[in-house]
């Protein structure tokens, strides 16, 4: 093989070397923390990984709750003699995986390293609880002050585990770090881990099943 042969495989080599990673972001890894806040609220710690760069796959935990401060639902038992309520109704937890399609970032003018982008994810989530034990107290339903109170746990049975979920996202870049802005729709029921609940042949009162609608905003730092 000639001397100027070889510099020119060398030479083509260097340069594709060069244009991949141009074309292919050291930066494949990403972690942030991301807020929901609608019927319900939620907080979750997400981390994501980009093969390519414009899909990715994301997992993520998220504690979540309802916007009402109020968790506790009254009854009385079938026999009409005593009154009862009762908390632990909601899940507290999800853990979540998703695929992740962004389009190629839009450059800000006059802004090195910022961007503009779109993102899609859909996915789904693991409830937890899958079933709650339920906190009960019971007291007579009679009129007057009762210092002892009747306190058992009840549990529920057929929770749903397995929920889907769609975020649509504005994605701001500067540098190594995402600042995210958008929407997440999911059919998660906050209440499903306590509907078949029955005390003592009653099934709890509890909201009607909803769907969870939430405005999100967060953070990520790319790595």
């Amino acid at each position: 093989m000639s001397k100027s042969l070889l510099f020119t495989i060398l030479a083509m080599t260097m340069s594709l070397n060069l244009w991949a990673q141009a074309k292919d972001p050291a930066c494949r890894w990403a972690a942030g923390l991301a807020g929901g806040l609608g019927d319900n609220w939620d907080l979750e710690l997400a981390a994501s990984y980009r093969p390519v760069p414009y899909v990715g796959i994301g997992a993520g935990f998220a504690v979540m709750g309802a916007v009402s401060t109020d968790d506790e639902f009254m009854g009385t038992t079938t026999d009409g003699v005593a009154q009862y309520s009762v908390d632990n109704t909601t899940r507290v937890a999800a853990l979540r995986g998703e695929l992740q399609f962004t389009t190629p970032g839009i450059k800000i003018p006059r802004q090195d390293g910022c961007s503009l982008a779109l993102r899609l994810s859909p996915g789904v989530s693991l409830a937890l609880p899958v079933n709650n034990n339920v906190h009960v107290t019971f007291m007579p339903n009679a009129p007057g002050v009762y210092d002892n109170h009747d306190q058992r746990y009840f549990g529920n049975h057929g929770g749903d585990a397995w929920y889907f979920h769609l975020k649509a996202q504005a994605v701001f870049t500067i540098d190594r770090f995402e600042i995210m802005a958008g929407y997440m729709f999911s059919n998660l029921d906050i209440y499903g881990g306590a509907r078949n609940v029955s005390i003592y042949g009653k099934r709890l009162n509890l909201p009607k099943k909803s769907n969870e609608n939430m405005v999100t905003l967060g953070v990520a730092c790319k790595f």
